[in-house]
């Protein structure tokens, strides 16, 4: 089973076939991709693909989504042979209809989630090179299980998981003190430049999670966890709940590592936005250090594991 997905985020680049492989090629950079090595392709910058290429990706099953740098879909490649996508989503329909399965699926989520939770907490309190008592960080995640173990209904679950991004926040909050004020989580519009990173963050994986819930042929608007509203993806904001804690520690990161400061934010009587300049650092950062990691992992196991199994 291929969980990786191949990730094209440098502009100039050239995409190629060679024999069963797919070759990139640029200024300093020749790679040969084995087809089997990935699920699908996903192009964020300006390349040249062959449609020799392109053929060959739609004949093997790959889907390949093209995109604009900050995620927005512009348009989409599917395989030749597309099978029939009727059968998982009738089963996605049916079963997302029923409470107990929407409570059994929310506890899955949140279980998983509190696990990564665990982890990114820990992982804050060694960034600020304090020391981690591991049994702190145990007992939370045995009080947390037990909530959601318990739970009788979602909305307590969003209570379970309102908690833990309580603490996620506080440690964030902690860790950026340094450089900037941030005392909760703001939006539509952002209050802070904390907030101004976080939600474009959000945002930008939001975007990019979209196309990969399609590729798996569930329907991204309808969710188990999240209440649809307009035009909102509710199952990508479901399964976006396991990339949260890495989100919010990444956005950290990046702020306490001085690529940002207060000049780089306009703040208006209506929120704080981030200025053109500092959105394109913020997109390259993103593209380097969080869409090559293994922060898709979690999710796709999620939809295999438990969604699709």
């Amino acid at each position: 089973m291929v969980f990786k997905n191949l990730f094209i985020t440098r502009h100039g680049l050239r995409l190629g076939k060679s024999g069963s492989y797919i070759t990139v090629k640029g200024k300093d950079i020749s790679e040969r991709i084995p087809l089997g090595a990935f699920s699908n392709v996903f192009i964020l910058a300006n390349v040249t693909i062959s449609t020799q290429t392109l053929k060959y990706l739609s004949e093997n099953g790959k889907y390949v989504f093209i995109l604009t740098t900050t995620g927005r879909i512009k348009s989409i490649i599917f395989p030749e042979l597309l099978s029939s996508n009727t059968k998982v989503r009738k089963r996605q329909y049916k079963e997302f209809e029923l409470e107990a399965s929407r409570l059994f699926l929310t506890k899955e989520l949140l279980w998983r989630k509190a696990k990564l939770t665990q982890k990114f907490l820990i992982k804050f309190r060694e960034a600020r090179g304090e020391s981690t008592n591991l049994t702190v960080y145990k007992d939370f995640f045995r009080d947390v299980s037990f909530l959601i173990d318990s739970a009788m209904s979602v909305d307590q679950l969003r209570g379970v998981d309102g908690f833990m991004m309580k603490n996620l926040f506080f440690e964030f909050s902690d860790s950026v003190k340094e450089f900037f004020s941030f005392k909760s989580r703001s939006y539509h519009p952002p209050t802070d430049e904390p907030n101004a990173v976080l939600s474009l963050v959000f945002s930008m994986f939001y975007s990019i999670l979209f196309p990969l819930v399609i590729s798996h042929e569930l329907d991204p608007y309808c969710g188990f966890f999240h209440i649809k509203r307009g035009k909102h993806a509710a199952l990508v904001s479901d399964l976006m709940e396991l990339a949260r804690p890495e989100l919010i520690f990444f956005t950290a990161d990046i702020l306490n590592r001085g690529f940002f400061t207060n000049s780089d934010f306009k703040k208006f009587k209506s929120g704080v936005y981030i200025k053109p300049a500092a959105v394109r650092v913020l997109c390259k950062l993103f593209m380097e250090k969080l869409v090559h990691s293994k922060v898709f992992f979690p999710i796709q196991l999620f939809i295999r594991e438990v969604l699709i199994k």
